[in-house]
């Protein structure tokens, strides 16, 4: 007798699902590469204790986010707590945000939807936010998570993820409403109407899958019943930042912001806003509204703050897709030579351009004495008349590339004269966004000086932990028995001490009372009772920065270039009993 078998084709992705799987790998590389290269900042510090709270099944009053407090709170308890855990979650969702163009690449060019996958994935904003304990981002990958799985016809997986979505904490209230609000414009300012049919079982699976979310996630099956009412919270937060503006950023910091670490997608958007044919489009004035109403809420807010920019990237970079698409195909002849001549020729200018940037940082400037005009400085001093060039460099370059697009178009095709500028300047901003994402492996003095920290940067906290494992080694033999006193009130204090069971809060020390060390941010601890016992160390524990009542950081170039700028140190000092150091004394505070 003869068998036969039949083997069944497994599944077969085509070459578009294959690059929105790159697009997947690469956001999340990203947003997963050294994620505990440095300790969790203040902020950070304040979600992740409440997480570890939940694992250690203390009592809390737990903060408006609480999908990531239960989510992380039972991570740390399954594997115990550290920095790659505490951002783990929001990474690996805000990785899903690539999936927000998938869902709607039948509505929009397809190669739009495809820039506008990678361009989210390697957005500066959206990496850093989604690289950051308890991270706003998380809303997004949620909702992308949710409305994928509802096109695919699994109601209840889609619940689901809605029901996370709720439990999103102050990001979700702000998309919903920022949602809420571009429909009001489109429904009353055009003759658009948006047709949404559910089906009764399938809604009811939906509605199951969010009962499940909050039982399971809001809930952490009964054990800690307050995710669900951090999620009122969240939305007493958000409406209580329409009337306090405590820690805000400025309305033009916003903007300043959205120039500075998105100028491919605000340029070629720009681009095509600028072409009638284009902008007339319906999808491209759903877009357009969504993008103005997102910026238009930010900027009206009072609690504003860098986060809120990932909203507004999502239509940013579908706008922008819908201009980048149209001229990603090679070009084609006779066009080809000179598309890839000017492709060249921009892109060497660009980078000539950044080089002279670099090194008009390092020079004084013009130094003008009192009586002696310009013109006679530059003549008789050398370092004026270089600096005057390259400041006058700096300036060209871009008239010059602006004037040879026009002059291709009016003597060419402006279909060439187009091609060339998007490959060439493409390329340029590209690698400048890829390095402004990679901005969170910098030195802390460099990451404080990015625009999305909010709050207080983390210092050196890593010398100031091994300080103390070593005092801990020395004194009792292991390096987390140590007995301690420490008296800053800090979260991240908390955060980094959580592991030492002896290390007590105390803002004042009892008469007579003489732990073995001592943290605190009194200088001058030594001079007092007792003070003579101690030996000192310094060590940054935040950093801010400083410029906080400016929009633009001081001597833009060089924060362009180098991410340098003026920081406020936040310093520590840690002080140990010399009489229990036989063998050495420590050093005194500088």
């Amino acid at each position: 007798m003869e068998v036969k078998t039949e083997f069944k084709r497994g599944w077969s992705p085509t070459l578009e699902q294959l690059l929105y799987l790159l697009a997947f790998v690469i956001a999340l590389v990203m947003r997963l590469a050294a994620l505990g290269q440095h300790h969790l900042s203040e902020l950070e510090a304040g979600y992740a204790l409440q997480a570890f709270q939940v694992a250690q099944g203390d009592e809390l009053q737990m903060l408006g986010h609480p999908a990531y407090i239960q989510l992380t709170g039972l991570l740390f308890y399954l594997f115990g707590s550290g920095e790659v855990l505490a951002r783990l979650l929001p990474a690996l969702a805000g990785s899903f945000v690539v999936l927000l163009p998938y869902i709607v690449r039948e509505f929009v060019d397809p190669r739009a939807a495809l820039v506008a996958a990678f361009g989210l994935a390697l957005d500066p904003i959206s990496v850093a936010v989604s690289r950051q304990a308890g991270s706003p981002a998380m809303a997004l990958g949620f909702l992308g998570l949710a409305v994928f799985f509802w096109q695919r016809k699994r109601p209840l997986v889609a619940g689901f993820f809605a029901g996370l979505l709720l439990l999103s904490g102050i990001s979700f209230v702000f998309g919903l409403v920022s949602v809420l609000a571009a429909w009001l414009v489109i429904r009353f300012a055009t003759d658009f109407k948006l047709k949404l049919q559910i089906e009764s079982e399938e809604r009811n699976l939906i509605l199951g899958g969010v009962g499940i979310a909050l039982v399971s996630v809001g809930t952490l099956f009964a054990l800690e019943l307050q995710g669900l009412a951090a999620l009122a919270q969240a939305v007493a937060d958000y409406f209580a930042g329409w009337f306090s503006s405590a820690g805000a950023q400025q309305p033009l910091a916003v903007l300043f912001e959205l120039i500075v670490y998105q100028p491919l997608g605000l340029l070629f958007a720009a681009f095509l806003w600028l072409n009638r044919a284009r902008n007339s489009e319906a999808v491209n004035i759903l877009l357009t509204v969504l993008f103005l109403v997102i910026i238009g809420l930010i900027l009206l807010y009072s609690a504003r703050q860098a986060w809120m920019l990932i909203w507004a990237a999502v239509p940013l970079w579908l706008l922008a897709g819908q201009f980048v698409g149209e001229y990603l195909s090679l070009p084609e002849e006779p066009d080809g030579m000179l598309v890839w001549g000017g492709a060249v020729f921009y892109l060497v200018l660009l980078v000539y351009w950044w080089m002279n940037l670099a090194q008009l940082t390092t020079e004084i400037g013009l130094v003008r004495p009192d009586g002696v005009s310009l013109w006679e400085l530059i003549r008789i001093d050398p370092v004026s008349r270089a600096y005057f060039v390259r400041l006058l460099v700096t300036i060209l370059i871009p008239v010059l590339i602006a004037v040879m697009i026009a002059l291709i178009s009016w003597g060419w095709t402006e279909d060439a004269a187009i091609r060339g500028a998007v490959w060439g300047v493409g390329f340029f901003l590209f690698f400048y966004g890829l390095m402004a994402a990679w901005g969170f492996s910098a030195p802390p003095e460099e990451l404080a000086a990015e625009l999305w920290v909010q709050g207080p940067s983390v210092g050196y906290t890593e010398e100031l932990m091994d300080a103390i494992e070593e005092a801990s080694v020395q004194i009792t033999g292991t390096k987390y028995e140590l007995e301690m006193v420490y008296q800053i009130d800090s979260r991240l204090v908390d955060w980094l001490l959580r592991g030492f069971p002896n290390a007590v809060y105390s803002p004042q020390l009892a008469a007579g009372d003489l732990p073995d060390v001592i943290l605190n941010q009194n200088l001058g601890f030594i001079e007092g009772d007792n003070g003579d016992l101690y030996g000192g160390q310094h060590f940054v524990l935040q950093l801010e920065r400083a410029w906080s009542n400016q929009v633009v950081p001081p001597d833009f170039g060089r924060w362009l270039v180098y991410r340098q700028a003026p920081v406020e140190k936040d310093w520590a000092y840690l002080w140990t009993r010399a009489d229990r150091f036989p063998l050495y004394e420590l050093a005194p505070v500088e």
